[in-house]
């Protein structure tokens, strides 16, 4: 496993943007929780649903839910990461418009992807994925420090965004061939 932890891209101005987006995520399991533990009309649009047709407003609220606290930390160190970078590069006003464009179209595109089928998703990942991606577009060769834990030994390292990227790619290609086309895959998509 490897977590970044900043870049050393330079910062002109406080992230307010990344920050607001963290709040709202962690604000939204405070106050929702879980939404799959009840099949109220309150948490069923924080699931983006398969079935069932289109639905626009779960393609937006899915993405500030989250299964369990591990899955909302990881999110929230690698939007840190990542939008640290990309709000640096672009303004507070065009991260936001990226931001929002990338959880409504891949929430459009997973729901076109998995019409029909039982299930459903939820989580910050695809923007996150979103804003790696950017990430490795515009800035490849700057470095993320990372801390790793590969078999059960911790370590520090500073690794290129390209590199960073290529892994967590790979292993997500990988792990969804091997769990049938998984979250992994939707990290893809």
């Amino acid at each position: 496993m490897i977590i970044p932890l900043r870049s050393d891209t330079r910062m002109d101005h406080t992230p307010y943007v990344t920050i607001f987006f963290i709040l709202m995520n962690i604000l939204v399991f405070i106050l929702v929780g879980p939404p799959w533990h009840e099949n109220s009309t309150e948490t069923q649009y924080f699931i983006l649903n398969y079935q069932g047709g289109l639905h626009p407003i779960q393609w937006f609220l899915s993405a500030f839910a989250h299964a369990d606290i591990f899955h909302l930390g990881m999110n929230m160190i690698f939007l840190w990461a990542f939008g640290l970078i990309v709000e640096g590069d672009v303004g507070h006003i065009r991260f936001i418009a990226i931001y929002f464009v990338s959880i409504v179209a891949i929430g459009l595109i997973e729901q076109i992807i998995f019409y029909n089928r039982v299930g459903g998703s939820l989580g910050a990942s695809s923007a996150i994925y979103s804003l790696m991606m950017i990430s490795l577009l515009w800035v490849p060769h700057n470095e993320i420090e990372c801390i790793y834990l590969i078999w059960f030994r911790p370590g520090y390292a500073s690794i290129k965004i390209q590199w960073f990227s290529a892994i967590y790619f790979g292993l997500d290609l990988i792990n969804s061939i091997i769990n049938n086309y998984g979250s992994s895959f939707l990290h893809i998509i």
